[in-house]
């Protein structure tokens, strides 16, 4: 009973940390609509994570408060993409003066581009590749 109260705490407070390439960051708190929300911004990016509990709450409605918040805590940037679910999102801004950076998958796909790969042994179902 104690192994799983240790890590139900950890599972509680780690939703409440910021992300990798956020960890220097100091979050700005905000409340949008009746979500409480927590924002980490890090030029040309932003993460934001919504910290109360909402009885199932609408993918449209959520998107439409995350775009708000950012738009609110990164002026004058606006929101290019973003990538996440109803509770967390990760958002690439457009700033005056700045492109929109790269989305995850074209930068996964920018990087697979620099290896050659020959396709899959028959019998042994290896892959070899290399990097040009």
């Amino acid at each position: 009973m104690r192994y799983f109260c240790f890590l139900l705490g950890l599972a509680l407070t780690a939703c409440n940390v910021a992300p990798p390439g956020f960890y220097s960051v100091t979050p700005q708190e905000l409340s949008v609509g009746g979500s409480d929300f927590k924002v980490w911004v890090n030029f040309p990016h932003a993460h934001v994570v919504r910290t109360n509990a909402q009885r199932v709450p609408s993918r449209y409605a959520m998107n439409r408060k995350f775009i708000a918040v950012v738009e609110r805590v990164a002026r004058p940037c606006t929101v290019g993409w973003s990538r996440g679910d109803m509770v967390a999102v990760t958002v690439g801004l457009k700033c005056p003066g700045f492109g929109v950076p790269p989305t995850p998958e074209e930068l996964a796909r920018a990087e697979r581009a620099a290896w050659d790969c020959d396709p899959p042994d028959p019998y042994t179902g290896e892959i070899s590749c290399r990097e040009y």
